[in-house]
């Protein structure tokens, strides 16, 4: 996927400018403090999961306990980068 850290050539020159990379790794610092060192992950995760699982009662849209252990996993990978 393209947001991953693979090749990306736009963003492999964006950053080969020095104030762009300033900009950049300021930005991603400030998202990752607010990302590992707060309650926001969390508190997202649990919002968006609550809702999914409310409209899926009706719709049955995703598998629940497939969709939970995808969840897990994301606390879980959320947990490892704090550590």
């Amino acid at each position: 996927m393209w947001w991953r850290n693979g090749n990306n050539e736009l963003k492999t020159r964006l950053l080969a400018n020095d104030e762009y990379k300033a900009m950049y790794d300021e930005i991603y610092a400030e998202i990752k403090r607010i990302a590992l060192d707060t309650d926001f992950s969390e508190n997202f995760l649990t919002t968006w999961t609550n809702a999914l699982l409310k409209y899926n009662e009706d719709s049955e849209i995703v598998a629940e306990e497939n969709y939970l252990k995808a969840v897990e996993s994301i606390k879980s990978k959320i947990e490892e980068k704090r550590n």
